[in-house]
């Protein structure tokens, strides 16, 4: 089956069929069947009709075919998702059977999350609408629905917040309200697993969409709350016990637990086994923007709580409580084994977040009085007293700190810290750290070389040679991660991404540079070749000529033939400290011109990964002076890199960045239009056709009328504009001055035909200039097409707030009146109309309408049409007016008048 027609004929014939065959026709359906062809319109229209069924099952099948059609085809969702929004969302607030609320919530989910690069649609259609969904799914979710319909719910929220983060943010008090409402126990019976798990992570994901300030803290104050919560919960299933376990202030928002403790103790457990879900769920979801630090001490005093089990004072030499309810203590005894597994849960989830030496040392050692336990940093001030200041900490500083007994490394200790040394020298030799993260390291580094005396080797190590060779390790590394690199004095970072920050190595002499240039280059060489290559370097060094250090870097220039053959980094670094004497020893545009083209030359044409050699140009372009031309081919040699990749997106071009970067530059009007040129090249190889017009028409207003580039130039203007079918608006290209230069031409002719005519004169061009048709690369059926939504535009126009006649539509269009609901609602979908068909009335009521260009009779009807309405509030303000003096009081009229016949008598 090569298209949709035969569903259609057959499987969706009538409504009945559907609902039977929806099963074949879900199975059947590929993206082949999708793909544009005469029965696609029909097949949206077959889906539309069955959405708007009055009977739940056909409404169902309705959201299974628009659903499997979004998977399917992207394009036809683009185009019909905010008619299907405007149907599905407002079932969600409806009483609807499971499936149709499942399908509906599955349907929207496709709809927001397909096309989330796409910024246009988030723009019109999901940032006005995710909100409103979000806000009917809890609603819904507040009534009385299945367990399987909530955890779908559930689910999507939490999908949701991950792709809208922002957007949510005002949605958190009642995502919060679901997410603890199953997370805070159930009685009779217990909170289904599934609904747990999802709950959980809902919970856990709630401060994502705090912003990047609070995200950290309302994530701290998530798992705090949830301990609290658990350590009442626990207190209340030992109530019993001589000792029981801590009970914290500061839990989340749940009801109070009952009195009956028959009632009180499950619920407990319950809430208990959905606090442990909530603490593992936001272990694994953490913090991703700022650094929080962990409560680990509540959490592994919590798991040693669960664990312990039995408490001592059921020992039989302790006094036990007296009055003491013996059916209840049975009761709280008979769940010691599920608090204990949860106990177990809970020290696994620690285990597979943290460090298992410190976490067993913790749940196997209480930390001694008075001092600090060894996940927390010591407090260094006694107070806040007069004159004394805060202490400062540091990263890594806890390292240097007096330690509590036991601190003394065992073997199974001092191998794990083996480990994580020979790790961070992985890490190091890999070239792929951040500066930051370099010097984090190198102060864990020096802290553990200062901690590493108070260690005995027979402690450390059976042999004993391990532990001199540990610590050469570790001094090795110290050196190694010693920063080195700064920054360049008076670096501009204009127009390009912050993050292409440009460092070098900035130690060392004029002399020791150039000998550390040198050396890069002859890296490959042979011993005998590189005496030879290194030998001009050194006597222009040793020359005694004042212009020595500009003869130097110039022979450097010359020998530069590509990149070497070092790592990434090293390319960076070579060619970023070459740029750092060209700027400074040829200040000049002449000398920067002379020195920097070969070198940009070099750089595009090196067979290297495109990577390395963006960056290398960014880097340069970053460092220019901002108002140096040498930016321009800079710029040019970028373009054309990333374009032969079709990796344009790199370079986020917009048409106000360049258009500022020329006014700066002080170029020539001919290395503008090659700038220009440049950039719609690269756009018609791999943009959007709309990016392409856009940059083509800067191309266009840069050329001299005289120039011989400038008529084909327009043409394909033209000829872009008019076989995009999504591009309506033309006027940007009517508004050329030398759009007078191809009056002669046929695409002339056709874009006066789409400015201002209808579909009759586009038949009579075609019918005289079908050779100019494929010249063009035009496409009949999509000028077809452009032209009768614009025609229908134009009608609309002229009867904005009236009706408008099928049969007129009709008429104009040259299609039969079935057509013309067909007609209008891709006009209302392409944004040039708005309003409301009628098919009693066979009408179409018009409440907006796009013009295809706003002439000067355009202004004057607009001016006429302002003038009535002033007229019309000035006859509504009279009418107030008089209204308002007719309901006053007989006595103040009278006053009134009177006040007046003194005033005339008075003059």
């Amino acid at each position: 089956m090569d298209n949709i027609g035969g569903l259609l004929q057959h499987q969706l014939a009538t409504d009945v069929t559907a609902l039977a065959q929806i099963p074949v026709v879900l199975q059947t359906l590929t993206a082949d069947h999708l793909k544009p062809s005469q029965h696609t319109g029909k097949w949206m229209a077959r889906i539309n009709s069955l959405l708007h069924s009055r009977e739940p099952s056909f409404r169902w099948v309705g959201l299974c075919l628009a659903d499997k059609t979004s998977e399917l085809s992207l394009q036809l969702m683009l185009e019909h998702a905010e008619t299907w929004i405007g149907i599905v969302l407002p079932m969600l607030s409806k009483v609807e059977v499971e499936p149709v609320h499942s399908m509906s919530i599955r349907l929207l989910f496709r709809i927001f999350s397909s096309a989330t690069h796409m910024t246009e649609f988030q723009r019109q259609v999901s940032t006005p609408n995710v909100s409103r969904y979000a806000s009917a799914m809890v609603a819904l979710a507040e009534n009385d629905i299945p367990l399987s319909l909530q955890v779908t719910i559930i689910d999507t929220l939490y999908a949701l917040i991950g792709i809208y983060t922002s957007i949510l943010r005002t949605a958190q008090p009642s995502l919060q309200k679901l997410a603890l409402r199953h997370v805070s126990g159930s009685f009779p019976t217990p909170t289904p697993p599934e609904t747990l798990y999802s709950a959980s992570r809902l919970f856990a994901s709630l401060h994502i969409s705090s912003g990047k300030t609070t995200s950290s803290a309302l994530w701290k104050k998530s798992i705090e709350g949830a301990l609290a919560t658990a350590s009442e919960s626990l207190a209340a299933l030992r109530t019993t016990f001589a000792s029981t376990s801590l009970v914290a202030n500061g839990g989340l928002e749940v009801t109070r637990l009952p009195d009956d403790p028959m009632v009180a103790m499950p619920l407990a457990l319950d809430r208990l086994r959905c606090m442990t879900s909530v603490v593992g769920a936001l272990l694994q979801t953490g913090t991703n923007t700022r650094t929080v630090m962990l409560p680990l001490a509540s959490i592994v005093q919590l798991a040693v709580d669960l664990l312990k089990g039995a408490p001592e004072s059921m020992d039989a030499g302790v006094e036990q409580p007296e009055n003491q309810d013996i059916a209840l203590r049975a009761f709280q005894l008979s769940l010691v084994p599920s608090v204990s597994a949860l106990g177990c849960q809970l020290t696994t989830m620690l285990c597979e977040r943290s460090t298992l030496s410190s976490i067993t040392t913790l749940l196997s050692n209480e930390p001694p009085q008075n001092e600090p336990s060894s996940h927390e940093l010591a407090s260094t001030s006694s107070g806040r007293g007069k004159g004394k200041k805060r202490a400062r900490g540091y990263e890594g500083d806890e390292l240097l700190r007096h330690q509590p007994r036991g601190s003394q490394l065992n073997v199974a200790q001092s191998e794990e810290v083996i480990a994580a040394v020979d790790v961070l020298e992985a890490l190091v030799a890999s070239e792929f750290l951040s500066q930051p993260t370099l010097s984090t390291i190198h102060r864990v580094l020096l802290s553990l070389t200062l901690s590493l005396p108070q260690q005995t080797q027979q402690a450390f190590s059976k042999d004993l040679s391990a532990y001199e060779n540990f610590q050469h390790k570790v001094f090795t590394l110290v050196s190694q991660t010693t920063p080195a690199r700064v920054k360049i004095p008076g670096a501009r970072f204009t127009g390009m991404a912050s993050s292409d920050s440009t460092l070098i190595f900035g130690d060392g002499t004029f002399e020791e540079q150039v000998q550390e240039l040198v050396n890069y280059l002859a890296r490959d060489l042979a011993e005998d070749a590189r005496t030879s290559f290194i030998s001009p370097f050194q006597e222009a060094l040793l020359s005694s000529d004042e212009n020595r250090k500009q003869k130097t870097i110039t022979l450097v220039l010359g020998a530069v033939k590509g990149l070497g053959s070092g790592s990434e980094k090293e390319i960076e670094g070579f060619f970023n400290l070459l740029y750092a004497h060209i700027l400074t020893l040829f200040p000049d545009e002449a000398g920067l011109k002379e020195q920097l083209t070969p070198v940009i030359h070099t750089i595009s044409a090196a067979p290297n990964p495109a990577i390395i050699k963006y960056r290398i140009l960014t880097n340069l372009f970053n460092i220019l002076p901002r108002s140096s031309p040498r930016r321009l081919h800079v710029y040019q040699a970028l373009v054309t890199m990333v374009t032969s990749q079709d990796e344009l997106d790199l370079l986020g071009v917009k048409r106000s960045d360049i258009e500022r970067w020329i006014s700066e530059w002080n170029v020539t009007a001919e290395e503008q239009s090659s700038l220009w040129k440049s950039l719609s090249d690269a756009f018609s190889k791999c943009g959007p056709p709309e990016r392409f017009l856009e940059f083509q028409l800067s191309f266009i207003s840069s050329l001299p009328e005289s120039s011989t580039e400038i008529q084909p130039a327009i043409l394909v203007a033209i000829a872009t504009a008019l076989k995009t079918p999504s591009m309506f608006d033309l006027d940007s290209i009517k508004k050329l001055p030398s759009l007078k230069l191809v009056q002669s031409t046929p695409l002339f002719g056709l874009l006066q035909v789409f400015l201002n005519g209808d579909y009759a004169q586009l038949s009579d061009w075609l019918s005289k200039n079908e050779a100019s048709i494929s010249d063009s690369g035009l496409d009949k059926g999509v000028l077809e097409r452009k032209i009768r939504l614009l025609s229908i535009a134009t009608l609309a126009t002229q009867n904005v707030g009236k009706d408008l006649p099928y049969s007129t539509i009709a008429s104009t269009l040259q299609v039969s009146a079935a057509d013309v609901e067909k007609w209008a609602i891709d006009a209302m979908r392409a944004n040039l109309i708005g309003g409301k068909l009628s098919q009693p009335t066979q009408t179409l009521h018009v409440t907006r309408a796009a013009h295809r260009s706003f002439s000067s009779d355009d202004w004057a009807h607009l001016e006429k049409r302002l003038v009535n309405w002033r007229a019309d509030m000035a006859t509504v303000l009279d009418v107030l007016a008089h209204t308002k003096q007719s309901r006053k009081p007989r006595a103040a009229q009278d006053a009134e008048v009177s006040a007046e016949k003194t005033v005339q008598a008075a003059a």
